[in-house]
């Protein structure tokens, strides 16, 4: 027979691979996955060890485990993470507009794609970002419900990272990017000046501290004609 161990471990692992369990998301406490499993704590810590081990869940020191995010096909390190200095960079003018600042309830799909546990009060901040004065990224920024003091400041172009740094001292350290090919809907389009038939770059940032929580999540749309998303690496 599967040691009791493993099949907790497989358990969880199955969690995770249906969406049950989100990256980032905290697990239960090895008392509550006893009592949940019906097993004891001892087969429990062996079935977290193993999935930490493999790289499934995560420990942080005084917070608890966690369902890891996914590993990387490529692990960059930036200096900068910056929309306006990558612009300046290429002698290109950036500048941003605010269209909706609001707080909303995230539900249904957008909820399980911020792996919320269940509807959720959010500040949300709809942003488009212009290149020489072109429509070039249409944003999505969700926030804890801590930054609504974001509703009533002017964020035309202001540096979200420079708000947080300044005001609440706040640095964003690590971010998280999935890339895909993504069609506009008819605001997105109307927004950004294109037909609705032109696939973009569609872009989904975890921005996250130092200690690997999540500070909000970036939605991006961008048109790559307009602003190209090019990276660089070298092997040392």
């Amino acid at each position: 027979m599967t040691p009791l161990y493993q099949q907790v471990a497989q358990r969880i692992t199955d969690a995770v691979n249906s969406g049950e369990l989100r990256y980032g998301d905290k697990v239960m406490s090895e008392a509550e996955m006893s009592q949940h499993y019906k097993v004891s704590r001892v087969t429990v810590r062996r079935a977290v060890d193993r999935l930490v081990e493999n790289g499934v869940l995560s420990r942080r020191q005084g917070k608890g485990t966690y369902v890891s995010f996914p590993s990387f096909m490529e692990d960059v390190v930036v200096k900068e993470h910056s929309f306006t200095v990558s612009c300046l960079k290429k002698n290109r003018k950036p500048s941003t507009k605010v269209v909706e600042n609001s707080i909303v309830t995230v539900q249904g799909e957008l909820m399980r794609k911020l792996q919320l546990a269940s509807p959720t009060r959010m500040v949300r901040l709809v942003r488009i970002r212009y290149v020489d004065d072109q429509p070039a990224i249409y944003e999505e920024d969700y926030f804890p419900m801590k930054y609504e003091m974001l509703l009533g400041m002017q964020l035309d172009n202001r540096s979200i990272f420079g708000f947080l740094a300044e005001e609440m001292n706040i640095l964003p350290r690590n971010y998280i990017d999935e890339f895909r090919v993504q069609y506009p809907t008819a605001e997105q389009a109307r927004y950004l000046g294109i037909a609705a038939d032109k696939p973009l770059l569609g872009v989904f940032q975890w921005v996250l501290d130092a200690s690997g929580d999540v500070i909000y999540y970036n939605d991006e749309l961008i048109i790559s004609d307009n602003h190209p998303f090019t990276i660089r690496s070298h092997i040392e």
